[in-house]
């Protein structure tokens, strides 16, 4: 059974005054893309495949080469849904187990991506502030999708189990299903997140990962958080 990763890695990063793309940017001596490359390669993964953007020789460079690595374009840019909908098409396995991960997001354990791995699954983290973050539905007790911030209710706004933006896929079913997505939202992109509500209406079971320590996703977006994240580097990083 092969296990691949999707990386998504297009963000630009604008509000951290940097002309690099925000993956390539450093904390500690490795970008931020090295850092989670890094872990996925302690899963023994057989392709990597990094979706990017714009800037994409700055990010090439940024990290380096392994001949797992599979860069993909991703041009225009139309959302997550799309960038997996883009790097499915460079996917030569037939079967296996996908994670599809956010190449900004490099605090994400190990342990806890290896916990996504073998059918679809989801991480999720509880936490005070859930602003920013696709928040959680559940109708008694069982997970019935995601709705993102801008398209959610006043009352769904107040939920606090969050999208922590790991992804579990049989391989499978990704591609049966990630051609589905559609742009009909506030944004008018292409939703990752709308394909777990896809596969449930499907008869799918999407298995919830919820982590405690919300520190494994801390989101860096501009210079003062990316100081922050360099003094708590130690506590998530094997490599630091």
């Amino acid at each position: 059974m092969e296990k691949i990763a999707i990386v998504l890695a297009g963000g630009l990063g604008k509000r951290m005054n940097s002309h690099l793309p925000k993956p390539a940017i450093k904390i500690g001596e490795k970008s931020m893309l090295q850092l989670v490359l890094n872990k996925l390669y302690q899963l023994g993964l057989t392709k990597i495949y990094v979706v990017y953007g714009k800037k994409g020789d700055l990010l090439k460079g940024s990290v380096v080469h392994d001949e797992r690595i599979v860069w993909v374009e991703q041009e225009p840019q139309l959302g997550t849904g799309h960038a997996v909908q883009v790097a499915v098409r460079s996917v030569e396995e037939k079967r296996g187990d996908v994670i599809v991960c956010n190449g900004d997001a490099p605090f994400v354990r190990r342990s806890t991506m290896e916990r996504l791995i073998g059918g679809n699954s989801l991480l999720v983290c509880r936490v005070n502030n859930a602003s920013g973050y696709g928040r959680i539905l559940e109708e008694e007790g069982e997970f019935v999708g995601i709705v993102e911030e801008k398209d959610a209710s006043e009352e769904q706004r107040k939920i606090r189990k969050i999208n922590a933006g790991v992804y579990g896929f049989d391989l499978e079913m990704l591609k049966e299903n990630v051609g589905k997505l559609d742009n009909n939202n506030a944004q008018k992109e292409y939703y990752l997140t709308d394909l777990m509500g896809i596969m449930v209406k499907n008869g799918e079971r999407v298995r919830l990962e919820e982590i405690e320590d919300d520190g494994e996703i801390y989101n860096v977006n501009d210079m003062q958080q990316l100081e922050y994240a360099q003094t708590i580097a130690k506590n998530y990083l094997d490599d630091f």
